[in-house]
């Protein structure tokens, strides 16, 4: 009997001397992730240890839908790296460089090689210089700014903007939004000068011609009102095409009729 309790006793000693055991090393574990390497035995700033950050399935989607820059459309370009790295709460990286102590610095960096394949091929040699994402970033905002070569560049664009095909209406908005881009220092277009502007460019098309010439009866217009003509048009052109493909049915029926009378008026006829 007291063979089995001593077996007991040794059994429940084993365990707890096994969870001592587990329990010291859990407890060295916890203080081994909890020590920081100092910058010197001196210095009591601690650096954290640098973590491996991979991009989530919502900021390889987001990156991936930045338009690459060709060399035309940088104020496209522009417009989605903002709305991107605002999306996945990095708009500091574009506001100012970030130091090696900042939390987010690795991230940083590994963004430098994100926002590098945002340039075709042909163009990247334009950004190969730079060594962070706000170094691109400023370099081509800065490009994007109200100069003398940025002017002339959009007004060009804005006189070359003229109707080749489908609604008035969505050619006017296109107007609108070259108007809009190209109001700076260098150049402004009043409301009344973007009406002249508008009119040119549509006049030369000899379709409208008696659309404009009714537009500018009016020496009071607006871009509203231009807007409204060109909304009415679009309405009547529309009617007009529906009402000419119904009667070109109707014809093509009245055609099928007076042929089957035809045919048969000929087979009621008896030669003698």
């Amino acid at each position: 009997m007291s063979n089995d309790n001593d077996g007991g006793n040794d059994s429940i000693k084993m365990m707890l001397e096994m969870m001592s055991e587990f329990n010291d090393r859990m407890v060295r574990m916890e203080q081994a992730n909890l020590i920081q390497p100092s910058t010197s035995s001196s210095s009591n700033n601690i650096v954290p240890t640098p973590v491996v950050h991979r991009k989530s399935n919502h900021e390889n989607y987001v990156f991936s839908q930045i338009v690459k820059y060709d060399g035309k459309n940088l104020k496209h370009w522009i417009t989605s790296v903002k709305a991107a790295f605002k999306s996945c709460g990095y708009s500091h990286f574009l506001e100012g460089e970030l130091n090696s102590t900042h939390p987010d610095f690795q991230l940083y960096q590994n963004c430098l090689g994100t926002i590098s394949l945002t340039f075709v091929p042909e163009k990247f040699e334009i950004i190969e210089h730079c060594t962070s994402v706000y170094q691109i970033w400023k370099q081509m905002a800065d490009v994007e700014k109200d100069t003398y070569a940025t002017a002339v560049r959009k007004l060009s664009e804005l006189i070359n903007c003229a109707y080749r095909s489908g609604s008035l209406r969505t050619w006017f908005e296109t107007l609108v939004a070259k108007f809009e881009s190209i109001d700076s220092d260098w150049i402004k277009f009043s409301d009344k000068s973007r009406c002249i502007v508008v009119m040119f460019l549509l006049r030369a098309n000899s379709k409208f011609e008696q659309l404009t010439d009714r537009i500018m009866m009016n020496q009071n217009g607006t871009m509203k009102d231009i807007l409204n003509e060109f909304i009415e048009y679009d309405e009547k052109s529309k009617y007009q095409s529906i009402a000419s493909n119904s009667g070109s049915n109707d014809h093509k029926e009245l055609a099928k009729m007076a042929s089957k009378k035809s045919s048969k008026v000929v087979s009621d006829v008896h030669f003698v």
